[in-house]
């Protein structure tokens, strides 16, 4: 309805009548604070990781994660603690708590120079995930969308 110029979001399928760039894959990392209890040696074992509480980052506040999804894949499920609406919010609650949170790499490994947080790999292989960067199909050919759309692509290329 013309009211976002684009979006960034996870995925590879829209809805018809939308465009998509890719603009990189990216992994899934564990972040806990420096100091953790259960943060011991260079993993988190995933009777440590299923026995911690967690913080869920979603931002719409609703459903399960990737994480969840693979746990329950396997027959697993972790405890929630906290539900966010931000990655950018989880680094600072982990900081100052014993929660445990799950995100993007790329994202935690500039955050961890931040934050008082450790990063660890997942105890469980999550698949990885790509980000798209998203809009309204009659955008396509209009001159100042496309250098906007480029500007963005450029920056992430940089990544």
């Amino acid at each position: 309805d013309g009211r976002v110029d684009a979006a960034v979001l996870v995925g590879t399928a829209f809805p018809k009548g939308l465009s998509s760039h890719s603009l990189f894959f990216d992994d899934f990392t564990c972040m806990v604070r420096k100091g953790h209890p259960q943060a011991h040696g260079t993993r988190l074992s995933m009777s440590r990781y299923l026995s911690s509480s967690h913080v869920l980052v979603s931002p719409s506040g609703q459903g399960p994660s990737f994480v969840d999804t693979e746990l329950e894949r396997r027959g697993l499920t972790r405890r929630v603690a906290l539900r966010v609406a931000s990655f950018l919010i989880a680094p600072q609650v982990v900081s100052e708590s014993d929660l445990v949170s799950t995100g993007p790499t790329r994202l935690l490994r500039v955050l961890a120079t931040r934050y008082p947080i450790r990063l660890f790999t997942p105890p469980l292989r999550l698949p990885r995930f790509q980000l798209q960067l998203v809009w309204h199909s009659r955008l396509d050919h209009d001159p100042a969308h496309a250098w906007f759309r480029r500007q963005i692509v450029e920056v992430c290329s940089e990544l």
